[in-house]
């Protein structure tokens, strides 16, 4: 029996009375009062008796085997249950505690199952965001390949149109024009024939206006002195075109690591 559960009565039958009284007559009543303290605390909880000597001794072993008889019936009575987990309790305190197990256990098989759900709904929502990109990769390609590209003469005529337009409006920018479209509808046709570009579509982002603030900064820069040499005048061409390049070059280096 385990420690935590009580029995809750015992068989106390005659003749373990009549034995106490018989020792209670020989030996007085404080020995027959021990006898019935040992009986009772042995019965119920198989507490070990009290010291006793001499006859009282030999009387106490043959009731004691007489409650050892009880004890192993009683035993017997329960059965083979030791885990109140897995069989229903007999006691309200041991279904009490069965009614907790079984709820912590049906708990924690809920989360278990949710969290598994959980994982089910993220995996199946990576799964579709990963589709969703190989479908926009997949437009992109499409795009391109089914999309011709326009004649570059076109192109370029029409970056020429929208110079003119910006001009219109920002007439102190007019001296730089000719200069201006011809660096940027310089083409690589003779590196690209089939799909030949513009330097102006070869920069990721490009304004206009932008790129005639930093035109006219750099004349500035590179034209503080009228009165050169055409020697001086070479040099300040090679490095306008050299700072231009280094800008383009920075520019499409940007693109590819992005």
């Amino acid at each position: 029996m385990k420690k935590n559960e009580q029995r809750q009565y015992f068989s106390f039958f005659r003749n373990i009375e009549d034995r106490i009284r018989e020792t209670e007559n020989a030996a007085g009543k404080e020995a027959g009062d021990a006898l019935r303290r040992n009986a009772i605390a042995y019965g119920l909880d198989r507490e070990e008796p009290e010291e006793v000597t001499g006859m009282v001794k030999i009387i106490w072993n043959t009731i004691k085997d007489q409650i050892d008889t009880g004890w192993k019936n009683y035993e017997n009575a329960q059965g083979t249950r030791r885990d109140t987990r897995d069989v229903e309790a007999t006691s309200k305190r041991d279904t009490r505690d069965v009614e907790a197990y079984n709820n912590k256990k049906k708990k924690k098989e809920e989360e278990k199952e949710y969290e598994q759900e959980e994982e089910k709904e993220k995996e199946k929502e990576y799964e579709q965001e990963e589709e969703k990109e190989k479908e926009k990769e997949q437009e992109k390609k499409t795009a391109k390949a089914v999309i011709p590209q326009r004649p570059l003469q076109e192109r370029k005529e029409e970056f020429i149109k929208d110079v003119e337009i910006f001009l219109t409006e920002h007439p102190e920018y007019v001296q730089y024009k000719d200069d201006f479209i011809a660096y940027w509808t310089e083409d690589n046709a003779g590196d690209h024939p089939e799909r030949p570009k513009m330097r102006k579509e070869l920069e990721k982002c490009f304004a206009i206006s932008r790129r005639f603030k930093t035109w006219c900064k750099n004349d500035k820069k590179f034209n503080k002195y009228d009165n050169r040499t055409r020697q001086e005048q070479n040099i300040i061409e090679a490095q306008r075109a050299a700072i231009a390049n280094s800008d383009r070059v920075a520019a499409k280096g940007k693109r590819y690591t992005n």
